[in-house]
């Protein structure tokens, strides 16, 4: 689907496209992040994950580094728990 489509450039000027995955809100926090991921080549997919704070008219709005290791545990542990939920499924 187009709207789950989200295109970053980096640093070099090249286009990465990644599709949204999910969103979930962190109490702990108090942000909402997005997961988006792509295609790695190998059969894979390449995931990364971004703070967001939504924005009139726009889904996802505009995406933040996530700041901490503390951050960032918790993220991997949502993301764990999403694909374990869903290999289950």
């Amino acid at each position: 689907m187009e709207e789950n489509k989200i295109i970053f450039t980096d640093e070099n000027g090249v286009e990465h496209e990644f599709e949204l995955i999910f969103t979930f809100d962190a109490e702990a926090t108090g942000k909402s992040y997005a997961v988006l991921g792509k295609d790695d080549g190998e059969g894979g997919l390449d995931i990364v994950a971004a703070s967001y704070v939504p924005t009139e008219g726009e889904e996802l709005g505009e995406l933040n580094p996530i700041e901490s290791d503390e951050e960032w545990e918790m993220v991997e542990d949502t993301i764990d728990s999403f694909f374990e939920e869903t290999a289950e499924e």
